[in-house]
C-alpha cells in the first residue's frame, strides 16, 4: 500500500494511520506456484490464479512453514496511538475506527494493529 494512501484518513491529536502491514507476513510466491502460473496465466500473478493454484496444490505461500492461503494473509492498517497506556484501550480508538472503516475497505485493509508512538517496532494485531 502506498504510504501516500495514508494521508487521506482522519488524524486527531491522539489517533492516525501511519502504515500497513501484512499478517502473518508478506505472501511470498515460490517456484512452483511461478511455474503455474506462467503455463496457465502467462506468467501473471494474479489473486484469481494462485486461488487456483492452492485449490489444486494447496496453500502457495512459500515461506518456511506457511500453510495459510492468499485470503489468510491480510492487511492490516497501523494506528498510532499518542496515549500512555496500553493503544487498543485509548479512549475514543473505536470511534475513531469506525471513521477510518470505509476507506480501510476500499483499500483491502482486513483489520488494524497498533502503535504507541514513537514506538514503530511493536505492532499488536486486532483482526
Amino acid at each position: 500500500m502506498n504510504k501516500d494512501k495514508f494521508d487521506k484518513y482522519p488524524k486527531t491529536d491522539v489517533f492516525q494511520i501511519v502504515d500497513s502491514v501484512t499478517l502473518p507476513h508478506d505472501y511470498s510466491f515460490g517456484a512452483k506456484l511461478q511455474g503455474f502460473m506462467a503455463v496457465n496465466y502467462e506468467g501473471n500473478m494474479h489473486r484469481l490464479g494462485i486461488k487456483e493454484y492452492e485449490k489444486i496444490h494447496g496453500p502457495g505461500c512459500c515461506v518456511e512453514g506457511c500453510n495459510a492461503t492468499i485470503d489468510e494473509h491480510v492487511v492490516a492498517l497501523v494506528v498510532e496511538v499518542d496515549h500512555p497506556g496500553e493503544p487498543h484501550n485509548a479512549p475514543g480508538l473505536q470511534k475513531y475506527l469506525q471513521s477510518c472503516m470505509e476507506l480501510a475497505e476500499k483499500d483491502g485493509a482486513t483489520g488494524f494493529s497498533y502503535i504507541r508512538k514513537g514506538d514503530n517496532e511493536k505492532v499488536q494485531r486486532n483482526m
